[in-house]
């Protein structure tokens, strides 16, 4: 609803019917377990990278359910994601904070942040108050980047400040459209990709998994 684009991806409740997603979005595919519980999923061995096709996926499904049964047995699984593999690019953890009501002031405001992650990233974020203009979120973005290893934005094709700019700006739509409710939201990671011509690939960002918190429909809850 604000922009952001994400995974082609289903959930399937069988081996199955996770093979035929899969056909359906395309190889390679990733799987994931899903439950609002599971932590640490990788460690688990509630994920799968890479499958090349409808045998591995099916093999793929019994592994990711067993390995949760056996390694988290009182999670309730609801079923296991079936994902696109996104193309390599630069990983950055967004997303904004809901910092409760000062003295003097109005109300509630929102700070936006973005950090550069993965190998030979400077890790401290940077961060923004509400509201964030063009101008900002364009600096913000440059800062960010120049947070990745030296070589990362070496080429033509690599991801430019612009797009990451627009993402944060995306986020302060967020803030202006639900500043009643909203509390949180982590884009975790948000993947930055190289342009390629060739593909004919529009999408230059993509998030891989988010998170959003909101206040309770109703007080007390």
């Amino acid at each position: 609803g604000y922009g952001f684009e994400i995974t082609r991806q289903a959930v399937a409740n069988s081996a199955s019917g996770a093979a035929s997603f899969a056909d359906r979005i395309g190889y390679p595919v990733v799987l994931k377990a899903l439950s609002p519980s599971l932590r640490r999923r990788f460690e688990l061995g509630a994920v799968k990278l890479d499958l090349p096709n409808a045998a591995s996926v099916r093999r793929a499904y019994g592994e990711v359910v067993a390995n949760v049964e056996r390694e988290a047995p009182t999670t309730r699984l609801d079923g296991v994601v079936v994902a696109e593999m996104i193309a390599p690019g630069f990983e950055i953890r967004c997303g904004l904070r809901r910092i409760e009501e000062a003295p003097h002031a109005d109300g509630p405001s929102w700070v936006i942040f973005a950090q550069a992650t993965g190998p030979g990233a400077t890790p401290e974020p940077v961060a923004c108050a509400t509201p964030l203009r063009p101008e900002d979120a364009l600096c913000a973005a440059e800062l960010v980047l120049s947070r990745l290893p030296t070589h990362a934005r070496r080429r033509a094709a690599d991801p430019q400040a612009e797009t990451l700019a627009v993402a944060l700006l995306r986020l302060q739509q967020m803030v202006d459209a639900l500043a009643d409710r909203l509390v949180s939201v982590d884009l975790e990671p948000l993947r930055l990709l190289a342009s390629d011509e060739e593909s004919g690939e529009s999408r230059d960002a993509v998030v891989l998994d988010a998170s959003i918190r909101q206040l309770p429909h109703l007080e007390g809850l």
